[in-house]
C-alpha cells in the first residue's frame, strides 16, 4: 500500500478483543511498524467523544501480542489516537480501527468509534481505514488479503481520507460505495436494579437503499468500501443558497 509503512492501530471493543488481535495479526504481515493502543475496556458508540475532564491511565500491555508494543488506556477510541501521536511521539502513515463487533454502515457511522478514530487521523493528514465485520465467528477476516490488493490495485487510498470497511460473512465481490441508510427502532427496558437500558431492533428492510450504497452492498454479499471525510456541510444545499446569492 505505501512505502514504509507504519501502522497506528486501535478499536472501540478493548484491547482484548478478539477482533483486534485478529486484525493486528494481519497486518504484521504488511509491516514491522505498528503501534497498538486501545481501550482498556469496551467503548463501542461513544462516537468522537475525547476525554476533557478526567485523567487517563496510560498502562503497556507487556503479553497481548507477539513482537508487537501495546498500550491501553482508560479513554476513548480517539483518545487512543490522540496519545499514541502526541504523548508515545508515533508518526502513522495509517491508522487502522477494527476489527469491529458488528457492521458500521448507514446511520450506525454516526456513532460508532470504529469509524470515529480513523477519521482522527483526517486532523493530521494520515489516513484512516475502519474494518467491520461479524466477529463472533471471523469470517468476513478471511477476504482482508483480497481487500488490501483491492486497496493497493485501484490506489484509492491516494484519494480518501478515509475508508469505511465493511465485510459480510460470505462476500462474492468488493465495491465502492456511499453511505445508506439504516434506521432503527429504539426503545427503553428497566430492568431489576430499576435502570433503563437501550434496545434497539434495525429497520433496514423499511428502507430502498440504492445499489450504491453501502446497506445494500452488505445485504448482498459484497464487502462495501465507503470513502468519508469529516465535513458535514450539506453540499447541496450550500450551493443550492449560494446561486440564490442572499
Amino acid at each position: 500500500m505505501l512505502s514504509d509503512i507504519r501502522i497506528l492501530v486501535t478499536n472501540d471493543d478493548g484491547i482484548d478483543s478478539i477482533g483486534l488481535r485478529a486484525l493486528v495479526e494481519k497486518l504484521k504481515v504488511l509491516t514491522n511498524h505498528i503501534l497498538v493502543v486501545a481501550p482498556s475496556k469496551q467503548m463501542s458508540a461513544t462516537s468522537h467523544k475525547i476525554t476533557l475532564h478526567e485523567g487517563i491511565l496510560l498502562k503497556k500491555e507487556e503479553d497481548v501480542f507477539k513482537d508487537v508494543v501495546a498500550y491501553s488506556i482508560s479513554g476513548t477510541p480517539v483518545d487512543c489516537v490522540n496519545m499514541a501521536i502526541h504523548l508515545l511521539k508515533f508518526k502513522p502513515n495509517v491508522i487502522f480501527s477494527g476489527v469491529n463487533n458488528g457492521l458500521n454502515v448507514g446511520t450506525d457511522i454516526m456513532y460508532s468509534a470504529t469509524v470515529a478514530s480513523a477519521c482522527e487521523g483526517i486532523n493530521y493528514n494520515i489516513l484512516g481505514i475502519a474494518i467491520s465485520c461479524d466477529v463472533d465467528h471471523l469470517e468476513g477476516m478471511k477476504y482482508f488479503d483480497d481487500i488490501i490488493c483491492y486497496i493497493r490495485r485501484t490506489k484509492i487510498y491516494k484519494q480518501a481520507k478515509v475508508l469505511n470497511i465493511n465485510i459480510p460473512k460470505v462476500a462474492h465481490h468488493i465495491q465502492i460505495t456511499h453511505q445508506g441508510v439504516f434506521p432503527f427502532q429504539i426503545s427503553y427496558i428497566q430492568k431489576e436494579d430499576g435502570l433503563y437500558y437501550m434496545h434497539s431492533v434495525p429497520l433496514a428492510n423499511t428502507i430502498d437503499n440504492d445499489r450504491n450504497s453501502d446497506v445494500y452492498a452488505i445485504n448482498h454479499n459484497t464487502i462495501s468500501i465507503t470513502p468519508l471525510t469529516n465535513n458535514q456541510t450539506d453540499l447541496k444545499l450550500y450551493e443550492k443558497w449560494q446561486k440564490i446569492n442572499i
